[in-house]
């Protein structure tokens, strides 16, 4: 069953603009516990997506907002939601649909026969993607839209020849709303006073003492979030949480150590291993097309994503290439903690390093 956004989402935008990648910031109505009661405020969702987008969005950025949007709800999105969301985009849509006219509704209530003719007609944009919290999916109905035509205008046919019911506000690119960044700042202090004032210098210097022990040791090259070499020579130190913390609870203390397990790379075990069924995927050599590709792709990516790894493609590979990277040199030597998705860490794998056009252009912006 997929988590619905629908309720949640008061503004945001979406971007393709960079070919097999697929961002965004989606502003939303989150519930938080603080100090033991749940309270509704607004919180930014992150979105980054292997995939591209269909249709008249493809190539294209889109923003967004709720004509009427529902801030006193009593069922806000829950705090287990992971904020910045990574996996694979599995389906997206921009269509004309038939809504009913408030009459209908009244209509329907008091069991009066309506004409087909009071229906009205209202753009809606889906978007479904697989993350680490499962299938999830978005439906915008008659949202205020802003597409960036200069990018990629979308053919006539994929919006039905009927544009009006977009309300463009714009076409030209530009930055997302104003509050949904102030939104994002908010969402980063602290600002129920929640920790101690040193807290924050307790946990630099411990970061510091870590870096400084890092530097004095051999250096490793890592290959987008894939170890190599001997793994103890890049494991920080492990902390005493109940020095750093002085009467730190015990579950709290627990959390901090998993974050020491997952940097020191301790107990990682083989990701094919902790995938929660076993797949069942072809081999490179007998993938058909780049459609199939897609297919099968998705499907591992889906897994990858629910143990909280990332797959990052950069617009010069095929889908076929990035399935044979993941399949002959990545997965066999990738190695994640078996808790890292309840810690909120995510590992990142990638294809830029093995691509000679991406390495040309950070080459290039070197010089």
């Amino acid at each position: 069953m997929a988590h619905r956004l629908d309720t949640y989402v008061i503004q945001g935008e979406i971007s393709n603009l960079s070919r097999n990648s697929v961002t965004g910031r989606l502003e939303v109505l989150r519930a938080q516990s603080i100090n033991g009661r749940t309270v509704t405020r607004p919180a930014v969702l992150l979105l980054s997506l292997t995939g591209n987008l269909s249709a008249g969005l493809c190539g294209r950025r889109l923003r967004f907002s709720s004509r009427q949007p529902n801030v006193n709800t009593p069922n806000p999105l829950p705090d287990f939601f992971h904020s910045e969301q990574i996996g694979v985009l599995s389906d997206s849509l921009l269509r004309i649909v038939t809504a009913p006219s408030e009459a209908e509704d009244t209509a329907a209530c008091s069991g009066t026969v309506t004409e087909p003719s009071m229906s009205q007609y209202c753009a809606s944009v889906y978007l479904e993607w697989h993350s680490q919290n499962g299938t999830v999916a978005l439906e915008l109905l008659d949202p205020i839209l802003e597409l960036d035509h200069s990018v990629c205008p979308p053919s006539a046919s994929s919006v039905h020849t009927d544009d009006t019911c977009f309300e463009i506000i714009s076409d030209q690119p530009g930055c997302s709303g104003e509050s949904t960044g102030e939104a994002m700042e908010d969402d980063q202090d602290d600002l129920y006073q929640l920790f101690d004032p040193s807290f924050e210098e307790q946990i630099r210097q411990s970061a510091t003492e870590s870096r400084d022990l890092s530097a004095d040791s051999a250096s490793v090259p890592l290959r987008d979030g894939v170890r190599g070499g001997d793994p103890a020579a890049f494991r920080p130190s492990r902390s005493n949480w109940d020095e750093i913390i002085p009467g730190i609870d015990p579950k709290t203390r627990r959390l901090y150590e998993t974050w020491d397990e997952v940097l020191r790379g301790e107990k990682d075990e083989p990701l094919t291993l902790l995938f929660d069924e076993p797949l069942c995927l072809p081999t490179p050599s007998s993938l058909g097309d780049e459609a199939h590709a897609w297919q099968v792709l998705t499907q591992l990516l889906r897994a990858m994503a629910l143990r909280g790894v990332a797959f990052d493609m950069c617009p010069h590979v095929s889908a076929i290439a990035a399935y044979r990277l993941l399949i002959e040199e990545l997965l066999p030597e990738a190695g994640v903690h078996p808790g890292l998705v309840d810690t909120g860490f995510i590992c990142h794998f990638g294809t830029a390093e093995f691509c000679t056009q991406c390495q040309a252009e950070l080459d290039g912006a070197a010089q």
